[in-house]
């Protein structure tokens, strides 16, 4: 009889609603995405100026560049480009 539920895994929020219907409307779910997002919106408003302007991105993966690039570019319909970790 949980009474909570943390999705951990950066694809989990992808499938919330399996884990939902399979744990019940009793359970209260935190997905790590909602968690991170607002804990770094929290610390970019205590450190004003630390967001920079803007409009340059590099992205960095553990994985193997070219394949996290193509699911990337896949999921999010844009071409996204990693760079090895």
């Amino acid at each position: 009889n949980p009474q909570a539920a943390i999705l951990g895994c950066t694809h989990y929020p992808l499938i919330e609603d399996v884990f939902r219907d399979a744990l019940g409307a009793h359970v209260e779910c935190y997905n790590q995405a909602e968690l991170v997002a607002e804990s770094l919106a929290d610390y970019l408003q205590r450190h004003e100026g630390i967001e920079g302007a803007g409009g340059d991105f590099r992205f960095f993966t553990t994985g193997n560049p070219e394949t996290v690039s193509r699911q990337a570019t896949r999921f999010l319909r844009k071409a996204i480009r990693f760079e090895a970790a």
